[in-house]
């Protein structure tokens, strides 16, 4: 990243570099991606022989991509699989807020894989140790209501909230709501309690019941009525099957070749129909 320590943007974007850097040194956990070296004092040669200012990150590499793209082309996952992919959401999570920080970005995007196809998790420039924060942080629609609404915010509930909307995510393949507001056609039925409506609009998903009741707990539009992380692991649907190492493996392998068809498809020209073809 180019340092331009001159401009209001400049100065913004290296205090999120070294807010980054410092979250990271203090984090050790499988699920976190690691950082290996960093410098905001390094400079970069341009081809016609100038010198910039450049901070950077040496961070473990990701092989497997976004989590994002296997959902987003893919497909939705079974029970067993999101379980999987869960379970080490939370385990990271647990460690970032037991390290006295809390993400406040927590999305598909930031969610990487290794050439395993395990939980990386990325883009710490959000993070605080503030206990209560006051700035609205994170990606609009994983926001919590509280915190689209400017208000002041527990960043810990926040990633849980953020954490319950990706779990939807995973065995659905679309998002819950559009953003968090009353002014939502989809989470405002949330906010005033009518949960046969929504339900009602999801029901060729077949979600099992354990599951509408851990997600409605989680994102309970009241952080106070929203259960903790220690009560999600003991909740019924998290400790239900769990896919395994080789299962992930044998599944994200045949995932993986379908992302990459995908995605030469779409980079190959268009080329036209013989039906729209001139005579």
């Amino acid at each position: 990243m180019k340092r331009d320590n001159t401009t209001s943007k400049g100065r913004k974007l290296n205090n999120l570099f070294l807010n980054e850097v410092n979250v990271l040194k203090q984090l050790n956990h499988p699920n976190i991606l690691k950082l290996y070296d960093y410098s905001n004092k390094s400079q970069a040669l341009k081809p016609d022989g100038t010198k910039i200012d450049v901070n950077y990150m040496a961070l473990e590499y990701a092989e497997g991509g976004e989590l994002f793209d296997y959902i987003s082309e893919t497909g939705k996952f079974s029970q067993k699989v999101a379980r999987f992919y869960f379970h080490q959401l939370i385990d990271a999570l647990d460690h970032i807020h037991k390290k006295g920080y809390s993400h406040r970005d927590i999305k598909p995007e930031n969610i990487l894989l290794d050439k395993s196809f395990n939980v990386k998790i990325a883009d710490f420039g959000f993070s605080t140790t503030d206990e209560i924060s006051l700035t609205r942080k994170g990606t609009f629609g994983y926001m919590a209501p509280e915190v689209l609404a400017s208000k002041a915010y527990k960043g810990v509930e926040a990633d849980l909230f953020a954490a319950a909307v990706i779990l939807f995510i995973l065995l659905t393949q679309h998002p819950p709501f559009v953003r968090a507001e009353a002014t939502d056609r989809y989470y405002k039925v949330i906010a005033s309690g009518r949960w046969d409506e929504f339900w009602d609009v999801h029901a060729d998903e077949q979600l099992p019941e354990s599951f509408i009741d851990l997600f409605q707990r989680m994102i309970s539009p009241d952080p106070a009525d929203r259960i903790s992380l220690a009560e999600v692991r003991a909740h019924e649907w998290f400790c239900g099957p769990v896919a395994s190492k080789s299962d992930i493996q044998r599944e994200f392998a045949k995932r993986k070749s379908m992302l990459k068809k995908s995605k030469e498809e779409a980079e190959s020209p268009i080329k036209p129909s013989k039906a729209s073809t001139r005579k």
